[in-house]
């Protein structure tokens, strides 16, 4: 969402509101300093955070603004400044007191009294003991110091670190605006749910390749003995980090089916798999909600160890009893 040069606001889509709310307040000098960034994934959260940094950190503004070109704006759009932080947790871990004692070593350096801001990326991810060992930290922060805490589930987030903070609830981006800003195909657009991210990530010949063997499993279902199934159950269901995505695209399918109910010729997800949705449409629309509502409940299954294979095996099964009876 950003070139990773110039001005970070200029180069991010959508949330404007956010941005010239945050840049009054920069100007105005009465910006909080523990600030939450809560939204889906994909939106720019963790950028947005860094393109404060850098209306903070530019000494070379433009009515106001920073410039983009400055030595301190550069090293502040490549992560690299010297008065900013950003933590998160390591891959499949929770963030740890590790990050904690960097945060307090960070706050000790010598900043000739200039903002310093610290960036807590997956927010959500913070162990209780970390946690609570930031309370008095984002509480009472040392003079210039401006906490953003990035999140897609402040929920989580402890109870006394919400109430300490100012909440940015940013919206997802408008499907309008991904058409005219990227070349991606219109199901693609839809199928990101405003996400930019999300968007990347349907473009990829990986996720299209899934997309298309997923698509090719439905439709055939009625003819696949048991073995089959069984055998591209643990094909697809094979890589835990794909998994969720195989709901997802599973649930896009229903979708399109349900609309086509609805509406004729409404093909918003699978527009070049027709034969698919229309086969898709003529199950009962009950039927339709109760296999979504399966593939809502394997998704929240997934949240403890789950044989993945079993329950696809489980819910194709489903399906192609639902096609031949």
């Amino acid at each position: 969402m950003s070139s990773g040069f110039g001005r970070i606001f200029d180069n991010l889509l959508g949330n404007q509101s956010f941005k010239d709310f945050v840049l009054a307040r920069i100007q105005n000098k009465d910006l909080r300093h523990c600030n939450i960034l809560t939204g889906t994934d994909g939106i720019g959260k963790k950028s947005l955070a860094a393109g404060i940094a850098q209306e903070l950190f530019c000494e070379e503004k433009k009515e106001g603004k920073a410039c983009g070109f400055c030595p301190n704006c550069i090293r502040t759009a490549k992560h690299a400044h010297e008065n900013l932080l950003i933590v998160g947790p390591e891959a499949g871990s929770m963030i740890k007191m590790e990050s904690a004692k960097e945060i307090q070593k960070f706050l000790q350096l010598q900043n000739a009294g200039k903002a310093r801001v610290i960036i807590i990326d997956q927010a959500e991810k913070l162990n209780p003991s970390t946690s609570n060992s930031l309370l008095k930290t984002l509480e009472e922060p040392p003079e210039g110091t401006y906490f953003f805490l990035i999140t897609n589930n402040h929920h989580q987030l402890l109870e006394t670190i919400r109430s300490r903070s100012q909440m940015f609830r940013l919206k997802a981006l408008p499907t309008e605006l991904l058409r005219q800003k990227t070349t991606a195909e219109d199901w693609q657009v839809h199928a990101s749910g405003g996400s930019f991210g999300a968007l990347q990530t349907w473009r990829e010949d990986s996720q299209l390749e899934f997309r298309s063997e997923i698509a090719s499993c439905l439709e055939n279902l009625d003819s696949m003995s048991f073995s089959e199934i069984k055998e591209s159950s643990e094909r697809l269901a094979g890589e835990k980090a794909m998994f969720p995505k195989l709901l997802e695209l599973i649930g896009l399918a229903i979708r399109d089916a349900i609309n086509i109910q609805i509406k004729e010729n409404s093909f918003k997800f699978f527009p070049d798999q027709t034969k698919l949705i229309e086969k898709l449409a003529k199950i009962p629309r009950e039927k339709l909600f109760e296999l979504d509502e399966t593939c809502f409940n394997i998704e929240q299954k997934l949240k403890i160890n789950v044989d993945r294979s079993l329950h696809l095996t489980s819910f194709l099964l489903k399906l192609k009893r639902i096609y031949t009876s």
